[in-house]
């Protein structure tokens, strides 16, 4: 068929319609190709579309008018023979092999003709083949219709992209914004304005990005110039105002837009909250400086305890010297006013120790098996002389029928514990009697024992009752002024109660006395857990003159103070024993390494060479050699320290001749004049 050129007119035009007015590429491709079907007098037609994927390409099928011409086998021939998974090569050969009229790899009535960079567009006639200027006219159409198709790809693309960033617009959780050069904001995303606190993130009217959005105008002004001399400011922390007044932390980047003069015209970025984050950041910096000030704290409580401990130890050491002189009475007395100040300053030591150690979360229970009864005879033998200064009647009373005679908790701090209820009941009780009960009972998941420390002194007011057990605290202020004392000694009490898995109550009434009523929940008895030093306790007996006689040998003292190293030579001479002293570390080796020693005893904190040092140095020199930590560190894990350093044994200053007495004796007795009783160590 050969179109006259009204009609080839005509059909450019109608073409030209179907393709200008189509929304997008399937409806396009479907009205330019009926277009054709009924100028052409054509009973088929379609469009294949060219794919690359990997440097391979293919056709596929668009769609086909009448959709059924997918199965006729002229279709169906024709597709089998367009090259598939092709290379450019191959493409091109086949695009190029294409028959400018005629029929087409032998099917009459079909033709096959390009799209550029497009694909393929073929049509079928119904009895006649295409003449060669019927197929010259379609290809400038074809041409125009594969810039269209290509054209309306690109559109779509576009389109797809834009809805793709418009996505990510939206729904970001950061603010971005666009304002004017006055700091009008003329666009925005929904989480902007929802930064600020603003419920309609459609009302951006009152938003702006000036002086008055900052909490400190100073911080806007910074950015202002950053971009002036940068074009851009990154990373920039800030707070703002929210609508509501509150504050918020915010994380900046904003750039400058700037005409061909290089004024700049408006301003782009982006806010991100990091309120939480800041809060957070806060938080971590509050927890580090509160933890580093604990750690200052502990690292002053322990040189402190040291500090104070090593002239106490002067102090309470020549006190026990001279009360074995023929002073007078008035002497005697001065001498024991020495002797109980200090000890009130030792228990005040120990006390703050032991409160900062249950506040830091470093304090240690250690349950091992113990005889009960021994230590309730250990703690009455302690109160006694307290109790019998004041005329007051000590009491204990247990039913051993019910009470089990060894039981598994921690020994050293219910020891401790009673040992603050009773001294507490003697301290505030003027008449009548201080009384220790200690019974079995029942409770919901096993056994209880229950100690019951009841006094008939000044009592607690019911509205103080719970109050005394907070750290400092007395029931009554005047009473501190009264009797003394740091108010930390219920406190430790409390907590350590609560470590070992029991309660403490109080029952009082105001001059009628109180009872502090300990609850444990008890086990049978499951053998020992730690070395066997640690359980023993000494009880020293006169056996002919002195108990002292017993010992022999001599011992290489390292301490670096000039008093400490007096006293302890002054005590152990009187014990009969020969004595070389040294000042540091250093000298204790050489000392050890040139002489026999039957024991050393080792201060730790020494110039030039430490104890812990010098005593695995002796420890590589002679495995045998008793070696005893003589130190006024008393910090929990000190002691670890020292024996796993090589240490036999541990002493604490102030140093308590019965103490030190019954360490030397382990190592240097000449004969055993010494019972071991399953008790607190003395030496702890």
């Amino acid at each position: 068929m050969q179109l006259s050129p009204e009609q080839s007119h005509l059909l450019f035009y109608e073409i030209a319609m179907a393709i200008g007015g189509s929304l997008d590429l399937q409806t396009m491709l479907r009205e330019s190709v009926f277009t054709y079907l009924k100028k052409l007098n054509c009973s088929a037609g379609g469009v294949l579309m060219l794919k690359e994927s990997d440097g391979c390409y293919d056709y596929e099928p668009v769609f086909s008018i009448p959709r059924c011409f997918h199965n006729h086998t002229v279709y169906q021939s024709i597709l089998s023979r367009i090259p598939h998974r092709a290379d450019s090569f191959e493409l091109s050969g086949f695009l190029a092999a294409l028959p400018a009229s005629g029929s087409i790899f032998g099917s009459d009535h079909f033709y096959l003709m390009e799209l550029p960079d497009f694909g393929l567009i073929y049509f079928n006639k119904r009895d006649e083949d295409f003449d060669a200027y019927t197929i010259k006219s379609l290809i400038p159409l074809n041409n125009k219709l594969a810039r269209a198709c290509q054209s309306c790809l690109q559109k779509e693309a576009l389109q797809r992209s834009e809805n793709k960033y418009r996505s990510i617009f939206d729904n970001a959780a950061a603010g971005i914004f666009q304002c004017s050069e006055d700091g009008r904001i003329t666009h925005c995303n929904p989480a902007f304005p929802r930064i600020l606190g603003y419920a309609d993130s459609s009302d951006t009217s009152r938003l702006s990005f000036d002086k008055t959005l900052f909490v400190h105008p100073e911080q806007y002004d910074a950015v202002m110039s950053r971009i002036q001399d940068s074009d851009r400011v990154a990373g920039f922390q800030a707070e703002v105002f929210r609508q509501d007044g509150s504050v918020a932390a915010i994380l900046l980047n904003c750039h400058g837009l700037r005409d061909r003069h290089g004024r700049i015209l408006s301003y782009e970025g982006m806010i991100e909250d990091i309120t939480e984050k800041a809060q957070h950041e806060k938080m971590r910096m509050e927890k580090e400086a509160a933890e580093s000030a604990n750690r200052s704290k502990s690292e002053f409580l322990a040189n402190m305890s040291h500090e104070i401990r090593t002239p106490m130890n002067a102090i309470l050491g020549f006190c026990d010297v001279l009360a074995e002189e023929g002073l007078n009475e008035d002497q005697s007395n001065y001498l024991s006013i020495i002797r109980k100040s200090g000890q009130n300053l030792l228990c005040i030591i120990n006390d703050i120790l032991d409160f900062s150690k249950i506040e830091a979360g470093r304090m240690t229970i250690e349950i091992t098996d113990f005889a009960l009864h021994d230590l309730l005879q250990t703690v009455m033998a302690l109160m006694e002389p307290r109790a019998a200064e004041k005329g007051l009647q000590l009491k204990l009373s247990c039913s051993m029928d019910t009470v089990p005679d060894t039981i598994a908790t921690d020994p050293l701090r219910l020891q401790q514990c009673l040992i603050n209820l009773l001294g507490n009941a003697v301290k505030f009780t003027e008449s009548g009697s201080v009384c220790l009960t200690v019974f079995c009972r029942p409770s919901g998941t096993g056994n209880q024992i229950v100690f019951e420390v009841k006094d008939t002194g000044i009592g607690i007011a019911t509205d103080k009752q719970k109050s005394i057990f907070n750290p400092f605290t007395q029931a009554d202020a005047s009473t501190t002024r009264k009797f003394g004392g740091t108010g930390l000694g219920l406190t430790i009490t409390s907590q350590l109660i609560q470590l070992m898995g029991g309660t403490i109550q109080v029952f009082s009434t105001p001059a009628a006395g109180s009872t502090f009523t300990i609850c444990l929940p008890i086990e049978p008895a499951h053998g020992c857990r730690h070395h066997p030093w640690e359980q023993e306790t000494v009880r020293i007996r006169q056996t002919g003159p002195s108990a002292e006689s017993t010992l022999s040998g001599s011992i290489l003292i390292a301490e670096d103070n000039k008093t400490n190293q007096s006293l302890i030579q002054t005590i152990l001479s009187r014990w009969g024993l020969s004595t070389d002293i040294v000042e540091n570390g250093q000298l204790a080796v050489e000392y050890a390494a040139r002489n026999q020693y039957d024991l050393i005893l080792m201060d730790i904190q020494m110039p030039v060479m430490n104890g812990l040092e010098a005593t695995q140095r002796i420890r590589n020199q002679s495995a045998s050699i008793p070696i005893i930590a003589l130190t006024a560190n008393a910090m929990e894990g000190d002691r670890q320290k020292c024996l796993e350093a090589g240490c036999n044994d541990y002493l604490t200053k102030p140093i308590l001749r019965d103490k030190l007495l019954a360490v030397l004796s382990r190592y240097l007795c000449k004969t055993s004049v010494f019972n071991s009783d399953s008790c607190p160590s003395a030496s702890s």
